[in-house]
């Protein structure tokens, strides 16, 4: 009893300045190597440290497909050991009560530990060393690194027989220290040697997210959620073969830890790539690798580089698109005005024809675009869309008349036609197109006299900047180079038609001015049709009369005259909506000709008195 009093106060008065744990003979046993602990000194707890009570999922998606191979096996991370360090190895006093017998004498110090070795995974870290032969137990102390970076003091942590240790429970990414001491306890004297230090980092855990934050058809937006400790991330790829299968996980990227992100372009249309992200902290001489996380995802598909209209009819029409690579189908949809688009087919054609639509040429917009499976689950492309249009009836009433030498065609407007588009039947027997108008009549230009011309003329609508044809109609004309059974006039002369709301002044015989022109109103002040002659010409002169149940008094620059009742060529400056095409049959003029300045202000000074004025 007095020798185990004895130890206790050696161990009360060493415990403030060594670390160490205390170690006396068995009262029962007469073999000193039996030893079994007494006591550990009091600072054995270390400052509590947050820990993290799951490792990162290996590998989890959260919004693509699952990938669950690593790329290499993690390794835990090595120790590095730090330089020797000597604390002080005797108590300060010697204990008060002496032991019933001599203690065996001590050498002053023990030989330090050897072949200290630390490595660490997430939670845990194994310390080993060799086996000290003069030694009847060990030390172990710790310091831990605080979330500022800064480290705690080594505080005793473990007293030990053997020699190793496993420690749990540790926040990955952090560094620890761990100091051994060996430790040799005979009787009443505790003999210690200099502690070795070791340091190792726990590895970081793996992200908790990695994700797809954008997407196109070549390039992906890869993100992923910080990792505590992290000083970089490794980014690892696979991509897809063309035989489905995918290359070897290589090495991508490594960016720092203040980047959460990769923009990877260049990329393939439509192709699977998968990434995995593994985060490693790097600390002085250390380095410390997690797990990876990842994610499979795709790039969008082309969009079609081609959508037509192959055929509309009255009462349908017919979509056709170019092949999209690495689509597996198609969806196309339909939208009329003020709807939304409703899916009209899921298809692994790539023509299709809708019947559900309205004749008359009514408007639909199409869109289509590409669909890739994998897994079940559809990846959609990038979509192409067209405006589409059914046919217009055919044209009717349609008439042909023949003034000096020109061709003049007339029919009836068709409901719901954008235009028409007049074509010539040619000697080699193919069509050739000839002009478009906007109203029911065409003039030709100058034909030869004495043959017979075919015309066709089709009504359109456009669809996606094409055009829908009506069933064709076709007349036949044989021009004569007469006007109301005079012949045609040689030298200089002014021709205007009123189907087509056009004048063609002639000077030596050659067009010399061609332009729109606004005639009188229609079926009320028509412009009087006939062979005519300047009667009158002034530059400037007021025009001032009554007609139709209203009269005018207007000033204009230039004026030829070619009707008894008034009727003449001049501008008209007041007119802001232009000249040509229909305006003369809701805002046509009181039977004058007006002309743009810049036309009338041309032709005034080739004009003459009696010069002829042929209106058809």
């Amino acid at each position: 009893m007095k020798k185990f009093i004895s130890v206790m106060l050696a161990v009360l008065v060493i415990g403030s300045a060594l670390p160490f744990a205390v170690y006396a003979a068995d009262e029962n046993s007469a073999d000193p190597a039996e030893k079994s602990v007494v006591s550990e000194i009091s600072e054995t707890t270390a400052p509590t440290e947050t820990t993290e009570s799951t490792e990162a999922t290996e590998f989890t998606e959260s919004t693509e497909a699952t990938d669950s191979t690593e790329p290499e096996t993690t390794e835990p991370t090595e120790s590095v050991t730090d330089p020797v360090t000597e604390p002080s190895t005797a108590p300060d006093t010697e204990p008060t009560t002496a032991p019933d017998t001599e203690p065996v004498t001590e050498p002053s110090k023990l030989a330090n530990v050897k072949n200290l070795t630390l490595k660490a995974t997430e939670n845990k870290a194994v310390i080993k060393w060799t086996k000290s032969a003069t030694a009847t137990g060990y030390v172990l102390q710790r310091a831990i690194e605080y979330d500022n970076g800064k480290m705690s003091a080594f505080k005793n942590y473990k007293t030990l027989q053997a020699t190793s240790f496993t420690d749990t429970g540790l926040t990955p990414g952090k560094l620890y220290k761990y100091k051994v001491f060996a430790c040799r306890v005979n009787g009443s004297t505790a003999t210690y040697s200099s502690g070795v230090v070791g340091s190792v980092i726990t590895n970081p855990a793996a992200p908790k997210t990695v994700k797809v934050d954008g997407k196109d058809t070549n390039m992906l937006v890869i993100k992923w959620s910080k990792v505590s400790g992290a000083t970089k991330y490794i980014i690892y790829r696979s991509v897809e073969k063309a035989d489905g299968k995918f290359t070897k996980y290589t090495i991508y990227k490594t960016v720092k830890a203040k980047k959460t992100g990769l923009k990877d372009t260049k990329l393939v249309p439509g192709k699977v790539y998968r990434y995995r992200v593994r985060p490693v902290r790097v600390k002085g001489k250390l380095t410390a690798t997690g797990k990876t996380n990842g994610i499979r995802t795709i790039t969008m598909l082309s969009a079609p580089k081609k959508f037509v209209v192959k055929s509309a009819k009255s009462t349908s029409i017919t979509l056709a698109w170019s092949k999209v690579t690495r689509a597996d189908k198609y969806e196309l949809y339909r939208k009329t005005e003020g709807s939304d688009y409703k899916k009209l087919t899921t298809t692994t054609d790539r023509v299709y024809t809708d019947t559900g639509v309205m004749s008359g040429g009514t408007e639909y917009k199409y869109l289509v675009r590409g669909i890739r499976v994998i897994n079940d689950k559809k990846h959609v492309g990038k979509d192409i869309t067209i405006i589409a249009a059914t046919a217009v009836g055919s044209v009717g009433g349609i008439t042909a008349r023949s003034y000096l030498s020109r061709a003049v065609l007339t029919w009836k407007d068709v409901s719901g036609a954008d235009g028409y588009d007049v074509f010539v039947y040619k000697a080699n027997g193919k069509w050739k197109y000839k002009d478009t108008v906007y109203h029911g009549a065409y003039l030709s230009g100058k034909l030869d006299t004495g043959r017979t011309y075919v015309y066709s003329v089709k009504a359109f609508t456009k669809s996606g900047g094409n055009k829908v044809y009506s069933n064709s109609k076709t007349v036949n004309v044989t021009p004569t180079n007469t006007a109301f059974g005079s012949a045609a006039p040689t030298g200089t002369w002014v021709e205007i038609c009123t189907e087509t709301q056009m004048m063609f002044m002639y000077v030596n015989n050659k067009m010399y001015v061609k332009t729109p022109v606004v005639t009188g109103m229609y079926n009320s002040q028509d412009t009087t049709p006939g062979y005519h002659t300047v009667i009158s010409r002034g530059s400037p002169t007021r025009l001032a009369g009554s007609a139709g149940g209203h009269s005018w008094d207007v000033a204009v620059q230039y004026w030829m005259g070619f009707t008894g009742d008034g009727q003449g060529i001049h501008d008209s400056s007041w007119r802001t909506s232009g000249y040509g095409g229909t305006i003369y049959m809701g805002d046509g003029s009181n039977g004058c000709v007006n002309t743009p300045y810049d036309a009338v202000a041309k032709m005034y000074p080739k004009s003459y008195i009696g010069m002829p004025v042929i209106v058809f």
